[in-house]
Protein backbone atom coordinates (compact mmCIF):
# COMPACT_ATOMS: atom_id res chain seq x y z
CA UNK A 1 0.00 0.00 0.00
CA UNK A 2 1.76 3.36 -0.69
CA UNK A 3 1.59 5.93 1.97
CA UNK A 4 1.97 9.91 1.19
CA UNK A 5 4.20 11.50 3.71
CA UNK A 6 1.31 14.63 4.46
CA UNK A 7 3.67 16.50 7.17
CA UNK A 8 6.86 18.01 4.82
CA UNK A 9 5.79 21.26 5.49
CA UNK A 10 6.94 20.30 9.18
CA UNK A 11 10.28 18.85 7.89
CA UNK A 12 11.49 16.32 5.44
CA UNK A 13 13.48 13.32 4.82
CA UNK A 14 16.43 13.20 3.21
CA UNK A 15 17.69 12.69 -0.13
CA UNK A 16 19.34 9.33 -1.05
CA UNK A 17 21.71 11.72 -2.68
CA UNK A 18 22.76 13.83 0.31
CA UNK A 19 22.73 10.64 2.35
CA UNK A 20 25.50 9.21 0.28
CA UNK A 21 27.55 12.04 0.48
CA UNK A 22 27.53 12.49 4.17
CA UNK A 23 28.31 8.77 4.11
CA UNK A 24 31.04 8.86 2.38
CA UNK A 25 32.32 12.65 4.46
CA UNK A 26 31.75 10.60 6.99
CA UNK A 27 35.01 7.80 6.49
CA UNK A 28 37.39 11.02 6.20
CA UNK A 29 35.61 13.97 8.71
CA UNK A 30 38.55 15.55 9.98
CA UNK A 31 38.61 19.09 12.64
CA UNK A 32 37.71 21.73 10.63
CA UNK A 33 38.92 25.03 10.91
CA UNK A 34 41.13 23.24 14.02
CA UNK A 35 43.50 21.47 12.14
CA UNK A 36 46.32 20.69 9.36
CA UNK A 37 46.58 17.37 8.37
CA UNK A 38 45.01 15.36 5.32
CA UNK A 39 41.57 15.05 7.01
CA UNK A 40 41.55 18.49 8.33
CA UNK A 41 42.41 20.02 4.77
CA UNK A 42 39.67 17.41 2.99
CA UNK A 43 36.91 18.64 5.42
CA UNK A 44 37.33 21.90 5.02
CA UNK A 45 37.70 21.53 1.27
CA UNK A 46 34.00 20.20 1.63
CA UNK A 47 32.38 22.31 3.76
CA UNK A 48 33.45 25.13 1.63
CA UNK A 49 31.88 23.29 -1.76
CA UNK A 50 28.90 22.97 -0.05
CA UNK A 51 29.02 26.83 1.05
CA UNK A 52 29.32 27.81 -2.64
CA UNK A 53 26.48 25.69 -3.21
CA UNK A 54 24.12 26.96 -0.68
CA UNK A 55 25.13 30.69 -1.25
CA UNK A 56 24.19 29.75 -5.49
CA UNK A 57 20.98 28.04 -4.14
CA UNK A 58 19.20 31.33 -2.30
CA UNK A 59 21.30 33.68 -4.66
CA UNK A 60 23.28 35.28 -2.17
CA UNK A 61 24.18 38.94 -2.90
CA UNK A 62 28.48 39.17 -3.38
CA UNK A 63 28.38 41.42 0.16
CA UNK A 64 26.58 39.24 2.45
CA UNK A 65 27.72 36.48 4.46
CA UNK A 66 26.14 33.21 5.67
CA UNK A 67 26.27 32.29 9.52
CA UNK A 68 25.14 28.61 10.40
CA UNK A 69 23.15 28.08 13.49
CA UNK A 70 20.67 25.29 14.83
CA UNK A 71 17.91 26.56 12.90
CA UNK A 72 15.60 29.24 11.82
CA UNK A 73 14.43 30.11 15.28
CA UNK A 74 18.30 30.59 16.04
CA UNK A 75 19.11 32.79 12.73
CA UNK A 76 16.07 35.02 13.48
CA UNK A 77 17.54 35.23 17.11
CA UNK A 78 20.97 36.12 16.21
CA UNK A 79 20.07 38.61 13.59
CA UNK A 80 17.60 40.17 15.83
CA UNK A 81 20.73 40.74 18.51
CA UNK A 82 23.21 41.59 15.86
CA UNK A 83 21.07 44.45 14.60
CA UNK A 84 21.85 47.88 16.07
CA UNK A 85 17.26 48.63 16.46
CA UNK A 86 17.10 51.36 19.22
CA UNK A 87 13.03 52.59 20.80
CA UNK A 88 12.81 54.80 18.06
CA UNK A 89 13.04 51.98 14.94
CA UNK A 90 10.03 49.65 13.87
CA UNK A 91 9.80 46.18 12.82
CA UNK A 92 7.29 45.36 10.38
CA UNK A 93 6.14 41.88 10.59
CA UNK A 94 2.88 40.05 10.07
CA UNK A 95 0.01 38.48 11.98
CA UNK A 96 0.80 35.26 9.87
CA UNK A 97 4.30 35.12 10.91
CA UNK A 98 5.11 32.06 13.32
CA UNK A 99 6.49 32.62 16.19
CA UNK A 100 10.03 32.26 14.58
CA UNK A 101 9.63 35.47 12.63
CA UNK A 102 7.63 37.40 15.58
CA UNK A 103 9.09 36.21 19.10
CA UNK A 104 12.58 37.53 18.08
CA UNK A 105 11.48 41.04 17.08
CA UNK A 106 9.31 41.63 20.35
CA UNK A 107 11.97 39.82 23.26
CA UNK A 108 15.46 40.39 21.68
CA UNK A 109 15.24 44.07 20.23
CA UNK A 110 14.07 47.42 21.99
CA UNK A 111 12.36 48.19 18.79
CA UNK A 112 8.21 48.46 18.27
CA UNK A 113 6.76 45.54 16.45
CA UNK A 114 3.27 46.13 14.31
CA UNK A 115 1.86 43.69 12.94
CA UNK A 116 0.51 43.65 8.93
CA UNK A 117 -3.01 42.35 8.90
CA UNK A 118 -3.73 39.01 6.39
CA UNK A 119 -6.83 38.85 4.27
CA UNK A 120 -9.78 36.37 4.17
CA UNK A 121 -7.05 33.87 2.24
CA UNK A 122 -4.26 33.94 4.63
CA UNK A 123 -2.12 35.94 1.88
CA UNK A 124 -0.68 39.89 3.57
CA UNK A 125 -2.93 42.71 3.13
CA UNK A 126 -0.77 45.12 1.21
CA UNK A 127 -2.77 47.78 1.37
CA UNK A 128 -2.18 47.20 5.24
CA UNK A 129 1.67 47.27 4.56
CA UNK A 130 1.45 50.60 2.69
CA UNK A 131 -0.58 52.51 4.92
CA UNK A 132 2.11 51.34 8.06
CA UNK A 133 4.70 52.32 5.89
CA UNK A 134 3.37 55.76 5.59
CA UNK A 135 2.43 56.47 8.57
CA UNK A 136 5.39 55.43 10.23
CA UNK A 137 7.76 56.96 7.35
CA UNK A 138 11.20 57.00 8.06
CA UNK A 139 11.00 55.19 11.23
CA UNK A 140 11.06 51.86 10.12
CA UNK A 141 14.11 49.68 10.24
CA UNK A 142 13.03 46.36 9.62
CA UNK A 143 10.17 44.25 7.05
CA UNK A 144 10.59 41.04 8.57
CA UNK A 145 8.16 38.57 6.80
CA UNK A 146 7.62 35.01 5.07
CA UNK A 147 7.98 36.19 1.40
CA UNK A 148 13.96 50.11 4.77
CA UNK A 149 16.15 46.36 5.63
CA UNK A 150 14.08 43.16 4.18
CA UNK A 151 14.42 40.39 6.20
CA UNK A 152 12.26 36.56 4.29
CA UNK A 153 12.06 34.08 6.94
CA UNK A 154 12.01 31.23 4.12
CA UNK A 155 11.82 28.11 6.08
CA UNK A 156 8.31 27.32 4.24
CA UNK A 157 9.70 28.92 0.64
CA UNK A 158 12.91 27.50 0.30
CA UNK A 159 11.90 23.91 -1.00
CA UNK A 160 9.12 25.14 -3.03
CA UNK A 161 10.48 28.05 -5.12
CA UNK A 162 13.35 29.42 -6.96
CA UNK A 163 15.21 31.97 -4.67
CA UNK A 164 17.54 34.83 -5.77
CA UNK A 165 18.23 37.50 -2.59
CA UNK A 166 20.17 39.61 -5.18
CA UNK A 167 17.67 39.91 -7.76
CA UNK A 168 15.06 40.44 -5.55
CA UNK A 169 16.40 43.00 -3.46
CA UNK A 170 15.98 40.84 0.21
CA UNK A 171 18.69 41.77 2.61
CA UNK A 172 18.78 39.21 4.88
CA UNK A 173 17.59 35.68 4.73
CA UNK A 174 17.14 32.49 7.12
CA UNK A 175 16.04 29.11 6.58
CA UNK A 176 16.62 25.42 7.94
CA UNK A 177 18.14 22.78 6.49
CA UNK A 178 15.30 20.30 7.67
CA UNK A 179 12.74 21.86 5.76
CA UNK A 180 15.09 21.18 2.51
CA UNK A 181 15.75 17.43 2.39
CA UNK A 182 18.75 17.93 4.71
CA UNK A 183 17.80 17.08 8.15
CA UNK A 184 21.03 17.37 10.43
CA UNK A 185 20.29 20.08 12.09
CA UNK A 186 20.84 23.44 10.89
CA UNK A 187 20.08 26.86 10.25
CA UNK A 188 21.57 29.23 8.12
CA UNK A 189 21.08 33.27 8.12
CA UNK A 190 22.28 35.15 5.25
CA UNK A 191 22.95 38.82 5.99
CA UNK A 192 24.93 42.06 4.94
CA UNK A 193 28.54 41.54 5.70
CA UNK A 194 28.16 45.39 7.14
CA UNK A 195 26.10 44.36 10.14
CA UNK A 196 28.88 42.10 11.22
CA UNK A 197 31.17 44.17 11.76
CA UNK A 198 30.98 44.24 15.54
CA UNK A 199 31.55 42.40 18.88
CA UNK A 200 29.88 39.29 18.67
CA UNK A 201 26.46 39.07 20.40
CA UNK A 202 27.56 35.85 21.32
CA UNK A 203 31.85 35.27 21.49
CA UNK A 204 34.02 31.78 21.95
CA UNK A 205 35.90 29.78 20.37
CA UNK A 206 37.09 31.10 17.03
CA UNK A 207 35.93 34.79 18.03
CA UNK A 208 39.12 35.97 18.15
CA UNK A 209 42.80 36.65 16.03
CA UNK A 210 44.64 37.58 19.58
CA UNK A 211 44.13 38.19 22.85
CA UNK A 212 46.83 40.10 25.30
CA UNK A 213 47.84 39.24 28.83
CA UNK A 214 45.87 43.17 29.36
CA UNK A 215 42.89 41.61 28.36
CA UNK A 216 42.03 43.67 25.25
CA UNK A 217 40.98 41.56 21.74
CA UNK A 218 41.84 41.88 18.03
CA UNK A 219 38.56 39.95 16.92
CA UNK A 220 38.78 37.71 14.24
CA UNK A 221 37.30 39.20 10.71
CA UNK A 222 34.12 40.20 10.76
CA UNK A 223 32.84 37.05 8.49
CA UNK A 224 34.19 34.80 11.06
CA UNK A 225 33.97 35.97 14.81
CA UNK A 226 30.02 35.29 14.74
CA UNK A 227 30.76 31.75 13.89
CA UNK A 228 31.84 30.39 17.27
CA UNK A 229 33.07 26.86 18.10
CA UNK A 230 32.89 23.91 15.62
CA UNK A 231 30.79 24.17 12.87
CA UNK A 232 28.05 21.75 11.82
CA UNK A 233 29.95 20.02 9.13
CA UNK A 234 28.14 17.32 8.36
CA UNK A 235 25.13 19.32 8.59
CA UNK A 236 26.54 22.34 6.21
CA UNK A 237 27.80 19.75 4.05
CA UNK A 238 24.27 17.75 4.22
CA UNK A 239 22.72 21.18 3.11
CA UNK A 240 24.90 21.42 0.13
CA UNK A 241 24.24 18.11 -1.11
CA UNK A 242 20.32 18.73 -0.99
CA UNK A 243 20.62 22.18 -2.47
CA UNK A 244 22.70 20.68 -5.44
CA UNK A 245 20.19 18.06 -6.07
CA UNK A 246 17.92 20.63 -6.41
CA UNK A 247 19.77 22.83 -8.36
CA UNK A 248 20.50 19.87 -11.05
CA UNK A 249 16.95 19.37 -11.17
CA UNK A 250 15.98 22.39 -12.65
CA UNK A 251 13.64 25.11 -11.01
CA UNK A 252 11.62 25.14 -13.71
CA UNK A 253 10.67 21.26 -13.93
CA UNK A 254 10.29 21.24 -10.27
CA UNK A 255 8.12 24.37 -10.03
CA UNK A 256 5.83 23.20 -12.77
CA UNK A 257 5.49 19.94 -11.28
CA UNK A 258 4.41 21.28 -8.40
CA UNK A 259 2.08 23.55 -9.52
CA UNK A 260 0.40 20.86 -11.22
CA UNK A 261 -0.16 18.62 -7.55
CA UNK A 262 -1.43 21.88 -5.77
CA UNK A 263 -3.88 22.26 -8.29
CA UNK A 264 -5.18 18.76 -8.53
CA UNK A 265 -4.59 18.19 -4.69
CA UNK A 266 -6.83 21.72 -3.86
CA UNK A 267 -9.30 20.50 -6.18
CA UNK A 268 -9.74 16.56 -4.21
CA UNK A 269 -9.33 17.84 -1.17
CA UNK A 270 -12.33 20.45 -1.34
CA UNK A 271 -14.07 17.50 -2.31
CA UNK A 272 -13.72 14.98 0.57
CA UNK A 273 -17.06 15.67 2.58
CA UNK A 274 -16.15 16.73 6.07
CA UNK A 275 -12.11 18.56 5.29
CA UNK A 276 -12.40 22.11 5.16
CA UNK A 277 -9.44 23.56 3.64
CA UNK A 278 -8.64 27.03 5.55
CA UNK A 279 -7.58 28.45 2.23
CA UNK A 280 -10.36 28.35 -0.40
CA UNK A 281 -8.87 25.94 -3.72
CA UNK A 282 -9.12 28.63 -5.77
CA UNK A 283 -6.56 30.64 -3.79
CA UNK A 284 -4.34 27.97 -4.22
CA UNK A 285 -4.63 28.33 -8.36
CA UNK A 286 -5.01 32.36 -8.63
CA UNK A 287 -1.74 32.95 -6.03
CA UNK A 288 0.46 30.76 -6.89
CA UNK A 289 0.52 29.27 -3.61
CA UNK A 290 2.92 26.35 -2.51
CA UNK A 291 2.24 22.55 -1.70
CA UNK A 292 1.54 23.49 1.87
CA UNK A 293 -2.69 22.93 2.57
CA UNK A 294 -3.79 23.38 6.21
CA UNK A 295 -7.37 21.47 6.40
CA UNK A 296 -9.37 19.90 9.05
CA UNK A 297 -11.51 16.38 9.72
CA UNK A 298 -14.78 18.11 10.55
CA UNK A 299 -15.10 16.30 14.44
CA UNK A 300 -11.81 14.67 14.68
CA UNK A 301 -8.77 16.17 16.81
CA UNK A 302 -5.43 16.96 14.43
CA UNK A 303 -3.47 14.38 16.56
CA UNK A 304 -5.56 11.56 15.05
CA UNK A 305 -5.89 12.63 11.68
CA UNK A 306 -2.25 12.69 12.15
CA UNK A 307 -2.43 8.72 13.10
CA UNK A 308 -4.50 8.17 9.93
CA UNK A 309 -1.90 7.06 7.52
CA UNK A 310 -0.43 4.17 9.86
CA UNK A 311 -3.76 3.21 10.58
CA UNK A 312 -4.73 2.37 6.83
CA UNK A 313 -0.75 1.48 6.35
CA UNK A 314 -1.96 -1.56 9.21
CA UNK A 315 -4.06 -3.64 6.65
CA UNK A 316 -7.53 -2.84 4.93
CA UNK A 317 -9.52 -5.88 6.83
CA UNK A 318 -8.97 -3.36 9.96
CA UNK A 319 -9.26 -0.36 8.76
CA UNK A 320 -13.16 0.03 8.85
CA UNK A 321 -12.83 -1.01 12.77
CA UNK A 322 -9.86 0.89 13.86
CA UNK A 323 -11.15 4.03 11.88
CA UNK A 324 -14.52 4.04 13.89
CA UNK A 325 -12.59 3.66 16.94
CA UNK A 326 -10.49 6.37 16.66
CA UNK A 327 -13.30 8.21 15.98
CA UNK A 328 -15.49 7.22 18.69
CA UNK A 329 -12.30 8.35 21.06
CA UNK A 330 -12.03 11.69 19.79
CA UNK A 331 -15.51 12.26 20.96
CA UNK A 332 -18.16 13.39 18.21
CA UNK A 333 -19.27 16.90 18.81
CA UNK A 334 -21.41 17.15 21.79
CA UNK A 335 -25.03 18.34 20.27
CA UNK A 336 -25.77 20.13 23.47
CA UNK A 337 -23.88 23.86 23.86
CA UNK A 338 -20.49 23.33 26.03
CA UNK A 339 -23.00 25.61 28.75
CA UNK A 340 -25.54 22.77 29.55
CA UNK A 341 -23.51 20.80 32.19
CA UNK A 342 -22.59 24.06 34.14
CA UNK A 343 -25.70 25.79 33.75
CA UNK A 344 -27.74 22.23 34.75
CA UNK A 345 -25.38 22.28 37.70
CA UNK A 346 -26.43 25.29 38.90
CA UNK A 347 -29.98 25.14 38.53
CA UNK A 348 -29.74 21.69 40.81
CA UNK A 349 -29.74 21.71 44.46
CA UNK A 350 -27.55 18.38 44.10
CA UNK A 351 -25.19 17.59 41.37
CA UNK A 352 -24.40 13.71 41.67
CA UNK A 353 -26.98 12.89 39.54
CA UNK A 354 -25.10 14.87 36.91
CA UNK A 355 -21.82 13.16 37.80
CA UNK A 356 -23.29 10.01 37.45
CA UNK A 357 -24.86 10.62 33.98
CA UNK A 358 -21.89 11.40 32.73
CA UNK A 359 -19.77 8.26 33.76
CA UNK A 360 -22.90 6.44 32.51
CA UNK A 361 -22.32 7.84 29.14
CA UNK A 362 -18.68 6.81 29.30
CA UNK A 363 -19.26 3.42 30.34
CA UNK A 364 -22.01 2.97 27.83
CA UNK A 365 -19.79 4.52 24.95
CA UNK A 366 -16.67 2.00 25.85
CA UNK A 367 -19.26 -1.07 25.63
CA UNK A 368 -19.98 0.16 22.35
CA UNK A 369 -16.07 0.16 21.42
CA UNK A 370 -15.71 -2.84 22.80
CA UNK A 371 -18.80 -4.50 21.17
CA UNK A 372 -17.37 -3.04 17.54
CA UNK A 373 -14.16 -4.62 17.91
CA UNK A 374 -16.07 -7.89 18.44
CA UNK A 375 -17.64 -7.58 15.00
CA UNK A 376 -14.41 -6.95 13.44
CA UNK A 377 -14.51 -5.98 9.59
CA UNK A 378 -17.30 -8.66 9.08
CA UNK A 379 -19.70 -6.29 10.82
CA UNK A 380 -20.66 -4.23 7.82
CA UNK A 381 -22.92 -1.23 8.38
CA UNK A 382 -23.24 -2.21 12.44
CA UNK A 383 -19.81 -0.72 12.46
CA UNK A 384 -21.25 2.56 11.47
CA UNK A 385 -23.66 2.19 13.86
CA UNK A 386 -21.58 1.39 16.86
CA UNK A 387 -19.01 3.87 15.63
CA UNK A 388 -21.19 6.74 15.87
CA UNK A 389 -23.40 5.34 18.50
CA UNK A 390 -19.86 5.62 20.69
CA UNK A 391 -19.05 8.46 19.74
CA UNK A 392 -22.55 9.71 20.75
CA UNK A 393 -21.90 8.81 24.07
CA UNK A 394 -18.04 9.74 24.51
CA UNK A 395 -19.13 13.29 23.34
CA UNK A 396 -22.01 13.74 25.85
CA UNK A 397 -19.90 11.71 28.52
CA UNK A 398 -17.32 14.91 27.89
CA UNK A 399 -19.45 16.98 29.65
CA UNK A 400 -17.68 15.63 32.25
CA UNK A 401 -14.73 18.40 32.59
CA UNK A 402 -17.00 21.31 32.02
CA UNK A 403 -18.50 20.21 34.83
CA UNK A 404 -15.56 19.61 36.81
CA UNK A 405 -14.70 23.25 36.22
CA UNK A 406 -18.49 24.19 38.09
CA UNK A 407 -18.12 22.34 40.80
CA UNK A 408 -15.13 24.17 41.99
CA UNK A 409 -17.11 27.41 41.91
CA UNK A 410 -20.20 25.77 43.89
CA UNK A 411 -17.96 24.37 46.24
CA UNK A 412 -15.83 27.60 47.34
CA UNK A 413 -17.13 30.17 49.00
CA UNK A 414 -14.31 32.52 48.97
CA UNK A 415 -11.64 33.81 45.78
CA UNK A 416 -8.30 32.85 47.10
CA UNK A 417 -10.11 29.13 47.86
CA UNK A 418 -11.81 29.12 44.22
CA UNK A 419 -8.14 30.02 42.74
CA UNK A 420 -6.39 27.44 44.71
CA UNK A 421 -8.86 24.56 44.19
CA UNK A 422 -9.09 25.55 40.44
CA UNK A 423 -5.29 25.76 39.88
CA UNK A 424 -4.91 22.47 41.39
CA UNK A 425 -7.91 20.65 39.79
CA UNK A 426 -6.97 21.78 36.43
CA UNK A 427 -3.28 20.83 36.83
CA UNK A 428 -4.49 17.56 38.01
CA UNK A 429 -7.33 17.31 35.10
CA UNK A 430 -4.71 17.96 32.79
CA UNK A 431 -2.17 15.68 33.54
CA UNK A 432 -4.70 12.88 33.17
CA UNK A 433 -5.56 14.00 30.09
CA UNK A 434 -2.12 14.15 29.00
CA UNK A 435 -1.61 10.60 30.33
CA UNK A 436 -4.61 8.98 28.87
CA UNK A 437 -3.44 9.08 25.43
CA UNK A 438 -0.24 7.30 26.51
CA UNK A 439 -2.08 4.63 28.07
CA UNK A 440 -4.16 3.81 25.11
CA UNK A 441 -0.71 3.82 22.89
CA UNK A 442 1.33 1.74 25.28
CA UNK A 443 -1.45 -0.98 25.69
CA UNK A 444 -2.50 -1.06 21.79
CA UNK A 445 0.87 -1.02 20.66
CA UNK A 446 1.97 -4.74 22.58
CA UNK A 447 -1.51 -6.26 22.23
CA UNK A 448 -2.35 -5.33 18.72
CA UNK A 449 -5.46 -4.34 19.12
CA UNK A 450 -8.19 -2.15 21.11
CA UNK A 451 -10.10 -4.76 23.89
CA UNK A 452 -7.00 -4.33 26.02
CA UNK A 453 -6.81 -0.33 26.05
CA UNK A 454 -10.74 -0.14 26.26
CA UNK A 455 -10.76 -2.51 29.64
CA UNK A 456 -8.04 0.00 31.15
CA UNK A 457 -10.26 2.85 29.99
CA UNK A 458 -13.36 1.19 31.87
CA UNK A 459 -11.70 0.57 35.08
CA UNK A 460 -10.76 4.27 35.46
CA UNK A 461 -14.69 4.80 35.28
CA UNK A 462 -14.70 3.86 38.87
CA UNK A 463 -12.02 6.43 40.67
CA UNK A 464 -13.68 8.94 38.47
CA UNK A 465 -16.80 7.98 39.72
CA UNK A 466 -16.27 8.31 43.45
CA UNK A 467 -13.99 11.48 42.93
CA UNK A 468 -16.99 13.18 41.34
CA UNK A 469 -19.78 12.22 43.85
CA UNK A 470 -17.15 12.89 46.55
CA UNK A 471 -16.86 16.92 45.04
CA UNK A 472 -20.44 16.63 44.31
CA UNK A 473 -21.78 16.65 48.31
CA UNK A 474 -23.58 19.74 50.03
CA UNK A 475 -21.32 22.62 51.20
CA UNK A 476 -18.23 24.44 50.48
CA UNK A 477 -14.28 23.22 51.14
CA UNK A 478 -14.09 26.55 53.68
CA UNK A 479 -17.81 25.60 55.49
CA UNK A 480 -18.71 22.22 56.96
CA UNK A 481 -20.91 19.84 55.71
CA UNK A 482 -24.25 20.45 56.62
CA UNK A 483 -24.75 16.50 57.10
CA UNK A 484 -21.57 16.68 59.60
CA UNK A 485 -19.60 14.70 56.62
CA UNK A 486 -15.94 15.39 56.96
CA UNK A 487 -14.68 17.58 54.34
Amino acid sequence: MRIVQLNNAATTPPFERKVREVQEFLGWYGALHRGAGPRARATVEAVERAVRRIRSFIGQPEDNALLFTANTSAAINALARLLPLDADDMVLTSEIEPTANNLPWRYNTPARVLDVRANDTGALDLDHLDHLFAEHRGRVALLAVTGALLFVDAAQLAPHRRIDMASAGVDALAFSAHKVYAPFGLGVLSLPRTVLDRRPVDPGGGSIDMIADTGSVVWAPPAERHQTGTWNATGILGLGASCATILDAGWDLLEGVERDLVARTASALSDIPGVRLTVPAASYRADDRIGTFPFVVDGLHHALVAAAPRTVASGPSTTRTTSATLMSLAGMPSRYPPSTPPALAGRRPGQRALVVVTAACYLAGYLALLALTLCGSAGGSRVDVLGWLAAALLGAGNGAFPLSVTLVGLRTSRAETTAAVSGLAQSGGYLLAVSGPLLVGVLHQPSGGWRVPLAALLATLLPQLIAGLRSARPGTVEAPDPAGDPR
